[in-house]
């Protein structure tokens, strides 16, 4: 129960970086750890002018909805993605972003037909195989999900946010040896971005190797926030935790 409950929480936040990693990432931003909510905010208001101000131009659709997504105004990133997607069908970078877009709000069967519709079997597209992964590990079909992830990493070696998603399909299965395997070999990679890091450190925390998650955790995080941040980690597996949705909500 211990295991399932942090790591359907990690999964949530897996959601959230896969669609970072195909929709928008703050380091494709020009935002790094340290850039403040108020200047992502300022930034989401220059593109969403230049969104509305530019209907015809899918560019300013993708970027607009990239810093939604840092914002986690999903459901308003999938909504502009929905209307570039219907504006321009044959362009498949829109439409895997709209498909991406569709997991991290919940609704993994439209997310599967649109996907599917992203990429063919003779041009994979690497960021498809990797959501459509995640949405085989939701469904519970890990073997089906490791194996596009895998295909993801033939064509995209050591991203790190694909390494992320099979690590988290291990560890939701309790093969934590492996998740840490991958979750290490995803933090080291270069474009690692705090959500990646975040998902070793739940790992770490999980197989008892606290003071190593503290020292990851201080790459994002003010020291004064360590404890309470190892603490709420370490409350998702207790007894004591509320509800499985609640913990994941919280991811």
């Amino acid at each position: 129960m211990r295991h399932s409950l942090l790591l359907r929480a990690a999964l949530v936040a897996a959601v959230g970086t896969l669609a970072s990693a195909c929709t928008t990432t703050t380091g494709s931003l020009g935002f790094s750890s340290q850039t403040s909510q108020e200047q992502i905010r300022s930034e989401a208001e220059r593109l969403g002018d230049a969104y509305r101000s530019q209907p015809d131009n899918p560019e300013a659709a993708l970027a607009y909805a990239k810093v939604l997504n840092s914002l986690d105004r999903n459901e308003e990133a999938a909504a502009v993605l929905q209307q570039t997607a219907l504006r321009f069908p044959n362009d498949k970078g829109v439409v895997a972003a709209y498909g991406k877009s569709l997991i991290a709000v919940g609704k993994p069967d439209l997310a599967s037909n649109v996907l599917s519709r992203a990429h063919t079997p003779d041009n994979p597209d690497w960021r498809v195989l990797s959501a459509q992964g995640v949405i085989a590990d939701q469904a519970g079909d890990h073997n089906r999900a490791r194996s596009l992830y895998t295909s993801a990493l033939k064509i995209q070696p050591d991203d790190p946010m694909v390494l992320t998603n099979m690590g988290l399909s291990f560890a939701v299965t309790g093969d934590m040896a492996s998740a840490e395997q991958y979750l290490r070999k995803a933090s080291a990679a270069p474009g690692a971005d705090q959500k990646v890091r975040q998902n070793l450190a739940v790992v770490l925390v999980m197989t008892g190797k606290e003071p190593e998650a503290k020292e990851l955790l201080k790459t994002d995080i003010a020291d004064a926030e360590i404890d309470a941040h190892i603490a709420y980690l370490k409350s998702l597996g207790s007894p004591n935790a509320r509800s499985e949705g609640k913990a994941a909500k919280r991811a």
